[in-house]
């Protein structure tokens, strides 16, 4: 464990559910609630990819079933309009 010390503070403001969820979570890996937020905001490069990962998913389904559904125009373009975001995010990191 580090044994550095921690001056400088930040504040988050969550919703109880938040909260109650983050304490389950370090809890189940044996880690104080600040700790779990430094590791996860200080290593977040394969949290950062699994958002990512599950936003391409979640555009992939979309489209397949645009396609079953011999999809509106509208719906096309508005997949395409998130594809474009999601592309110039995932080419900026």
């Amino acid at each position: 464990m580090d044994k550095r010390k921690r001056s400088c503070w930040i504040s988050v403001k969550l919703t109880l559910d938040e909260k109650e969820a983050v304490e389950r979570r370090a809890k189940a890996l044996g880690m104080s609630f600040s700790g779990y937020l430094r590791e996860i905001a200080i290593n977040s490069q394969r949290s950062i990819e699994e958002i990512l990962a599950r936003e391409w998913v979640a555009i992939a389904l979309q489209i397949r079933k645009m396609q079953s559904e011999g999809s509106q125009k509208q719906q096309q373009r508005d997949i395409l309009e998130q594809l474009k975001v999601l592309i110039a995010r995932t080419i900026a990191r």
